[in-house]
């Protein structure tokens, strides 16, 4: 990632966000004004979830079987500072959890959140509040993060 725009110095639209943090992605060909569509035409579906926290957009889908109803599918398109983005992700876990959400599921390229997942994994384990998370390699070398969502929010746990 390499634009970087510190959320508590200059926080940003979530159309600006989206659109800078596509800038930084490897679309793998395909250019950032296709992405750009593709997303906005993605905001259209029923079972999406938008939500900004600092300069973070969150874009999840919920599942829609029974089965499924408490999972989100998501990703978080980032361009705050890492220390915001860790912060921003306990409040995304928060938002999460009170919406009945209980697993969280997302993909990411190769290693550039594994640091933040082990902050947030090393959180779960200390306040032991019933959240897990792991995080695996795929064969293409992206990650793929599992979390499963306690009842008490990370950090509040007693």
């Amino acid at each position: 990632m390499s634009t970087v725009i510190d959320s508590k110095e200059e926080p940003l639209p979530a159309p600006t966000v989206m659109s800078m943090s596509v800038q930084d992605l490897d679309l793998k060909g395909i250019s950032p004004e296709a992405a750009l569509v593709g997303i906005a035409k993605e905001l259209t579906m029923d079972s999406v979830d938008l939500v900004q926290i600092g300069n973070t957009v969150y874009i999840a889908h919920r599942g829609k079987t029974e089965k499924n109803k408490n999972t989100m599918i998501g990703r978080a398109l980032n361009i705050d500072t890492a220390q915001n983005f860790v912060s921003n992700g306990f409040k995304y876990f928060s938002y999460l959890q009170k919406k009945g959400i209980t697993k969280y599921i997302t993909k990411y390229d190769g290693p550039v959140y594994d640091k933040a997942f082990e902050i947030w994994k090393r959180q779960a384990d200390k306040d032991d509040a019933g959240t897990k998370i792991a995080v695996g390699r795929l064969a293409n070398g992206n990650s793929q993060a599992y979390v499963s969502l306690g009842k008490t929010p990370l950090g509040e746990a007693t």
